[in-house]
């Protein structure tokens, strides 16, 4: 009891320092910039909607964020993972069962996500007034990515689009190609195939 009372006062003492300096929390951070993003429902007003929708477009929008940002291995624990976030941040979670989702998603992206190519854009041109003469280097916007992985299907199509033209050709991938080939041939000596286990006839 006296632990929790202690964690209650810490947090409480956190928070008033936080106040103080100004500072702002993660997730008020988060919602600020969810606010920034998608101020208000109007810039979804050209999408017609059919009747029977109970949630917002921008609603949509964020979940499927909050989703791609998920670092559980399955779709569906990604999708348990957001919905999780946004009941936190926002309260009720617009859509509750993964198949409704990616209905959702398949439905009305065609519509939403040209709209949030032209609402990006505006945007981030947005930011120039923010950098100043920060914004562009050299007469270009500097823009960053991150090196995460991605995986595609393994086809002929998209091993000629994808793949290294000289994969597996290259010095580091032969010697790697060697070095395995010589411990599999070290195991196989160390542990020799069991007389019994032959086949009958074979030498």
């Amino acid at each position: 009891m006296a632990r929790k009372q202690g964690k209650k006062r810490s947090s409480r003492k956190s928070r008033k320092r936080r106040q103080g300096t100004g500072t702002l929390s993660n997730a008020e951070c988060l919602r600020k910039k969810l606010d920034w993003l998608l101020p208000d429902s109007s810039i979804f007003a050209k999408v017609r909607w059919h009747g029977n929708i109970s949630w917002a477009a921008s609603s949509l929008v964020i979940l499927a964020l909050f989703w791609s940002w998920s670092e559980a291995r399955n779709v569906t624990d990604a999708f348990t993972e957001a919905s999780a976030w946004y009941r936190s941040f926002l309260g009720c979670t617009p859509l509750t069962t993964y198949q409704g989702f990616m209905g959702a998603l398949a439905r009305w992206t065609p519509q939403v996500l040209p709209i949030m190519i032209g609402i990006l854009q505006q945007r981030m041109a947005g930011l120039s007034q923010i950098g100043g003469g920060f914004y562009r280097v050299a007469g270009w916007v500097p823009i960053a990515f991150d090196g995460s992985r991605s995986s595609a299907s393994r086809t002929k199509s998209n091993e000629e689009e994808f793949c290294a033209k000289n994969y597996g050709k290259g010095k580091t991938a032969k010697y790697r190609k060697k070095k395995s080939k010589g411990q599999r041939r070290k195991k196989n000596e160390r542990t020799p195939l069991n007389p019994k286990s032959r086949k009958p006839g074979s030498r």
